[in-house]
């Protein structure tokens, strides 16, 4: 009997010992196999070697989550355990480890430089490379993959000059791939269980018997699992999925819907990454899975990441992909495009114009404004955030002035909704007159505050200013602007703190979020608590700035998805505050990354250079040449000079090689005090800068576009079409059956 004959015996009967084993407790154990027959009427129940193993429904994905491990383990638990055909249950803790092979020789790699969908553009891009690089290529085959190689195979540490090299002048994404010795039998893997050890044919495929959620790596994952046995000695640990359930735990990774709010964002984002996933499925095939579950292809976290809001979003879009020419579209995305997009064939040399004409250039800007005009004219001067709020108080009662009866008609706003009488404002606008003015509308303000944080008031005061202030810098009823002390309040300024008081008592309302829409007279505005819409007063008064300086306005020209403040009463907008963007116009405004600043001495630059490649020449970057740009004006060429030589990047590699956060930027090279030189970077956006822009895709939702439109702007000249096709043919549903789809596996951002 040969060994892989012997497998389903030795397995069955360790399994059956295993049945016998008493169940752990808590956790919920499968029933035992059936007992022996009995002289009964009642037939005997099914073997457990006839137990069904639940399916993934088509169209299924296999992605490795857990890779080149030396062991992986599951809990104690109830599983079906699927070996070379036959399905078990086991109770208790199942832990698989690759079984040793007589004479193993070391693990052998090959740069892999590109996996397609079919053998003519495998072998084309084969030979452009072969040529470019002046290597040898080849195509191997995998799971109905065609997959380019270069050079020779060898160990990781001989091969990694080759990388380097690959990476640098032609495909950033290059990687090392492992390799099956056709001299040698296949993998096998060692089977710890309650029963003791066995030996079983990779793939292993496990699944909860309940159909419960499998634990990976402290993360829930749906589906079953596929343990694979590498030719190298490891294994990976796969997650069988369907495809729509895959992307509930994909898209709450690549756009958290906690900060993406917006729901058509979150469905383009959804289309986007099931477009990706299907044209991609099986770039991995060599190494016995679909895709990746780093953001090398798209970030994965299983169930354990799962968010009502994105998982709205797959379900709403559920079999919708972006087409191009009849096929799944290559469909990039980045985080932050800095304002544009760029041609692919600018980040990755691999891609051709004629064959994306879809992955080119496109500005990340809106076109829809909002005019908004008062019939208050613009007076006055710069106000800080306390003094605004006095401005809208005036304005609510009907004053636009700083005498002594506007201000008293401004303060009696505040004793109406306390239910006191008028009473008068201070006889001075000197800070301890202004805030003894207020004793008594606090009611006891001592108990409001301890005598220690009452001590830090000026002792000159009167004790009435003195608890006063505390009280209101304990409450923090001017938020973080700081309370005069020691100048005179302006006039809008004490009225602003009797409006601070009325926010806290209800009687005005601030709101902050960003701008959405102005229909009819109303504004519309997405805060912490979601839309909100309030009456648009005809004489509001307007504002334009940010912090403790706001401009007044007669008109404002503003953007969905702006930053704006109002303060209303009774529903309708006193004041309107609007933030001046960072990047006024681009739907990516709010992005952290909308600019950035790097600088290294030439010591650090060189220090990266050499993290990346280490065959490079020289201890300090001496310049930095940038070649050629893009469309958007990245960097496509540049020459890099150190002290002993000189060597260009391109491409993606530029960003990877100079650690950068883009390749959108412009630099200077100066001196530091000795002489040494220095590289300062000044750059737009994070990513590779191609495809859908993901805080642009929210800028544009805010604005109020839907997914198709937001997708349509990202990959011009695509449609969104189904999957699978009506004629697409199913796979087979055995572990070892492999996918087939896709071209060239750049990073997906």
């Amino acid at each position: 009997m040969t060994r892989t004959s012997s497998i389903a015996a030795v397995l069955a009967a360790a399994l059956l010992g295993a049945a016998c084993t008493p169940r752990p407790a808590p956790v919920t154990a499968l029933p035992p196999p059936a007992p022996s027959p009995t002289p009964s009427p009642t037939p005997a129940p099914a073997p457990a070697a006839t137990a069904a193993f639940p399916g993934v429904a088509e169209p299924r994905l296999d992605v490795g989550i857990a890779v080149d491990r030396a062991a992986f383990r599951l809990p104690p638990g109830e599983w079906l355990v699927r070996a070379g055909g036959e399905v078990r249950r086991v109770v208790g803790a199942l832990e698989a480890r690759p079984a040793a092979a007589a004479g193993d020789a070391a693990p052998r790699f090959q740069v892999q430089a590109g996996s397609f969908a079919s053998r003519v553009a495998a072998d084309a891009e084969g030979s452009r490379l072969g040529v470019l690089l002046g290597l040898p290529a080849s195509v191997a085959e995998a799971g109905g993959r065609f997959a380019v190689r270069l050079g020779p195979p060898g160990d990781r540490a001989s091969l990694d000059p080759l990388l380097n090299r690959v990476r640098r002048d032609a495909v950033p994404e290059a990687f090392l791939v492992g390799l099956a010795d056709p001299g040698r039998p296949a993998r096998t893997l060692l089977v710890d269980g309650p029963d003791g050890r066995r030996e079983a044919p990779s793939p292993l495929e496990l699944a909860a018997a309940d159909g419960s959620l499998l634990p990976v790596n402290g993360a829930l994952y749906r589906g079953t699992l596929l343990v694979v046995a590498t030719p190298r000695g490891t294994l990976h640990v796969v997650n069988r999925v369907g495809l729509e359930d895959y992307l509930l735990g994909v898209v709450p990774l690549e756009m958290g819907p906690r900060v993406y709010d917006e729901l058509e964002a979150l469905k383009a984002q959804a289309v986007a990454a099931r477009t990706y996933a299907v044209k991609r499925r099986g770039d991995f095939a060599a190494e016995g899975y679909d895709l990746c579950a780093t953001a090398r292809c798209q970030v994965y976290g299983g169930a354990s990441a799962e968010q009502p809001l994105s998982s709205e979003a797959v379900r709403a879009t559920a079999g919708q992909v972006l087409v191009w020419n009849g096929a799944p579209a290559d469909a990039l995305f980045t985080s932050t495009c800095g304002g544009r997009t760029e041609d692919a064939v600018v980040v990755f040399p691999s891609y051709s114009r004629e064959a994306f004409p879809y992955l080119r250039s496109v500005p990340c800007r809106g076109e829809e404004r909002i005019a908004i005009a008062s019939a208050t004219p613009a007076s006055g001067h710069d106000l800080g955030a306390l003094a605004v709020r006095g401005a809208a108080l005036l304005h609510a009662a009907g004053r636009a002035g700083a005498s002594w009866a506007d201000l008293k008609a401004a303060r009696t706003l505040l004793t109406e909704r306390l239910g006191l009488p008028a009473g008068a404002p201070p006889k001075s606008l000197a800070p301890d007159a202004v805030f003894a003015n207020l004793a008594g509308l606090l009611g006891d303000a001592r108990l409001l505050t301890e005598e220690a944080e009452r001590g830090a008031a000026p002792k000159e005061w009167s004790e009435a200013a003195r608890t006063v202030l505390t009280a209101l810098v304990r409450f923090q009823v001017a938020g973080p602007t700081p309370l005069p002390t020691r100048r005179p309040f302006t006039p809008h300024e004490a009225a602003g703190l009797w409006a601070s008081l009325l926010l806290r008592t209800g009687g005005l309302e601030e709101l902050e979020g960003r701008l959405v829409g102005a229909p009819s007279g109303r504004l519309v505005v997405k805060t912490a608590k979601g839309r909100e819409e309030r009456a648009l007063s005809a004489d509001a008064l307007l504002y334009r700035g940010g912090g403790e300086a706001w401009t007044p306005a007669g008109a404002l020209d503003v953007a969905p998805g702006d930053r704006v403040r109002l303060l209303t009463r009774d529903g309708k907008v006193l004041a309107l505050l609007a933030s001046v963007p960072a990047a006024d116009g681009l739907f990516e405004r709010e992005s952290s990354w909308i600019h950035w600043v790097r600088r290294f001495t030439g010591a650090e630059l060189m220090g990266k250079l050499l993290e990346r490649d280490a065959s490079r020449k020289g201890s300090v970057v001496r310049r930095v040449d940038v070649l050629s740009r893009g469309a958007s004006g990245r960097a496509a060429r540049v020459r890099v000079t150190t002290d002993q030589e000189a060597f260009e990047l391109s491409g993606l590699e530029i960003r990877f090689a100079l650690a950068l956060p883009e390749s959108l930027f412009t630099l200077v090279t100066g001196a530091d005090g000795r002489g040494a030189p220095v590289h300062t970077f000044y750059g737009r956006g994070w990513g590779h800068g191609v495809g859908l822009c993901q805080t642009g895709t929210f800028g544009m939702a805010l604005a109020g576009r839907t997914h198709a439109e937001i997708l349509a702007a990202y990959y011009p000249g695509t449609s969104l079409g189904s999957w699978p096709p009506p004629s697409e043919p199913e796979r087979s549903g055995s572990p070892e059956a492999r996918p087939a789809a896709g071209g060239t596996p750049p990073p997906a951002r």
